[in-house]
């Protein structure tokens, strides 16, 4: 990996997120590794505890990164727009950077 590049574009995100620039932050060791089990809703750092979602949903987010709330988009607008992203060309493969991508 072109360590050089990863560092600018790492330079260019934190910028946009208005953040100290990459040399400025620091790693900091843990006294252990995280787990379920000592997971305590006072080091929640993604959510805030707004009655938005459950405690389950948090905890869930929080070491997962998404959530999945079933039902949420009814079949018929899924069916919708699956036939708008067929008939537009969203389904034929693309390819950038050597890479090609190609839908299910």
């Amino acid at each position: 990996m072109d360590y050089t590049r990863a560092g600018a574009r790492l330079q260019v995100l934190l910028g946009h997120l208005g953040r100290p620039s990459a040399l400025q932050i620091v790693a900091h060791p843990v006294s252990g590794p995280a787990s379920p089990a000592n997971f305590c809703p006072e080091q929640f750092q993604y959510t805030l505890d707004n009655n938005v979602l459950s405690l389950e949903q948090r905890k869930f987010y929080e070491e997962n990164g998404f959530l999945v709330i079933k039902n949420l988009v009814s079949d018929d607008d899924i069916q919708r727009f699956r036939y708008n992203t067929s008939i537009y060309g969203f389904n034929k493969s693309l390819h950038y950077m050597d890479v090609t991508v190609t839908p299910a």
